[in-house]
């Protein structure tokens, strides 16, 4: 035999009770970590205040005198380093049989962030 329940009407959904106010632990980790990847995202972006371009730039330069110089050793050959100053770029060339100074091929000329400015 089977007994017949009466049909459930739908009633007032289940409220919490109020809380005293404030955040959940939860609520303040998720503000946090939005916090830390805004920042993250818009950190690299600012302009760079402590002079971190020019000491790239001079050990560029150190690492291209270096190379052209190990270049001269090797190939026994004369070189210079010619700086175009408005410009900023900075390339190395030979003292070919001609008594001319060729451009170097296999030495790519160095591109200063900041142009000298005399």
């Amino acid at each position: 035999m089977s007994v017949a329940h009466p049909p459930r009407t739908p009633g007032p959904p289940a409220v919490r009770p109020p809380s005293e106010g404030g955040f959940t632990l939860i609520e303040l980790i998720l503000v946090m970590v939005i916090i830390a990847v805004a920042v993250g995202i818009a950190l690299p972006r600012l302009p760079d205040i402590g002079g971190s371009n020019m000491d790239r730039s001079a050990r560029k330069v150190g690492m291209l005198i270096r190379t052209v110089r190990d270049r001269a050793v090797s190939l026994r050959r004369f070189y210079r380093m010619e700086l175009e100053v408005g410009d900023g770029i900075l390339t190395a060339s030979y003292f070919g049989p001609e008594d001319e100074y060729i451009p170097d091929e296999e030495i790519s000329p160095l591109q200063i962030r900041d142009p000298i400015r005399i």
